[in-house]
């Protein structure tokens, strides 16, 4: 339900020198800040390996501040038209390929503050994680870069090991890199343009469905549905964790309001948020949104899309979906997913 990786972002909390002294330390830190804070708009072409069985993925992406975003795929053809797009207000999810979209409002957005919190968050997760090498200087998209390696300090819960990006210090992003996951799985981006502070059209972050396409309304403020009630609602066996994700509470249950019954459990500690969605499999297989990182929770199989301050993890099991996106660190995410138990439906039937 969340974005698609945005490499472009936030990523630069974890930029930071390999210095040991916590004053070196609070100076790059707030280097960052200073850069990022320069940082208005930027509009590109965005290229990943990882994600798709065919090979590259291609994306026309753009940015405006405070939080406008557009992903939209044009390679290879399965994928092309997919777009992710939020217009400050509604986050929307398109595939023309079927004629479905999703609208997700009042999504979970940090306000200035909470932003700065999990940037210096990131960073400090950084420093305690990984050691970092500063390699070669180079240039991506015709923007000067330097290269740094980070490096797994010791065997820790994250599962992402080890991963190398070529950092843009002008604005304190990322431009390329490739990251390398437990089990063997790998994830690359680059630009291949990219500019930034160009002036930007109020028409790219709008986007006019067609009169036939299905529409799903997410409404993550909606009414809290009680648990006893919630369970009855649904066709399936929902799955309510009895703990919640690390460091979070449950404040809702919210019921989507589409043609196939499903429910988010949405849990929150703002900043920090994390969403658990949930609904019948129908075994529908849409290339294009089947986007993901092959990556193991526990025993559950699933995609991962990863990005520096939101990602989404999906694994599919019993005849059912499940979805867990937030902004969480990595590993909680990826925890949290693993202690989830699914029932088969039939035991469920049985027991209730």
């Amino acid at each position: 339900m969340m974005t698609r990786p945005l490499a472009f972002a936030a990523a630069a909390a974890v930029l930071l020198l390999p210095v040991g002294c916590s004053a070196l330390e609070d100076a790059m830190l707030a280097h960052i800040l200073r850069n990022q804070h320069k940082l208005h708009t930027y509009q590109g072409v965005l290229v990943e390996r990882g994600l798709v069985p065919e090979g590259e993925l291609r994306s026309d992406v753009a940015f405006e501040r405070p939080d406008k975003v557009l992903i939209r795929a044009t390679s290879p053809a399965p994928y092309q038209g997919t777009t992710v797009l939020y217009d400050g207000s509604t986050l929307t999810l398109y595939w023309p390929q079927v004629g479905y979209a999703v609208k997700v409002d009042h999504l979970p957005t940090p306000d200035t503050a909470g932003e700065r919190r999990l940037v210096e968050d990131s960073y400090r997760h950084g420093l305690a994680l990984y050691d970092v090498d500063i390699r070669d200087m180079g240039r991506v998209a015709d923007h000067p870069t330097v290269s740094l390696a980070y490096t797994e300090k010791r065997r820790s819960t994250t599962p992402l090991l080890f991963f190398n990006l070529s950092a843009y210090d002008k604005y304190s992003v990322f431009l390329s890199g490739d990251m390398h996951f437990a089990g063997g799985a790998s994830y690359a981006f680059w630009y291949d343009r990219v500019a930034f502070n160009e002036p930007i059209d109020d028409a790219t972050f709008h986007l006019d469905l067609p009169p036939s396409t299905i529409v799903t309304h997410w409404d993550l403020g909606g009414p809290d549905v009680p648990e006893l009630q919630a369970r009855e609602g649904s066709n399936f066996p929902l799955e309510i964790p009895a703990a919640p994700p690390r460091g979070l509470s449950r404040s809702r249950i919210v019921r989507v309001d589409g043609p196939v019954p499903a429910f988010t459990l949405v849990y929150r500690s703002d900043p920090y948020y994390l969403l658990l969605t949930e609904y019948k499999d129908l075994g529908i297989r849409l290339a294009a949104a089947e986007i993901g990182l092959p990556l193991a929770a526990g025993r559950h199989r699933g995609k991962l899309l990863i990005a520096p301050l939101s990602s989404t993890y999906t694994f599919r099991e019993n005849g059912m979906v499940y979805q867990l996106s937030g902004n969480v660190a990595l590993e909680d995410l990826v925890a949290f997913a693993a202690s989830l138990a699914p029932r088969p439906a039939a035991a469920a039937a049985s027991i209730e």
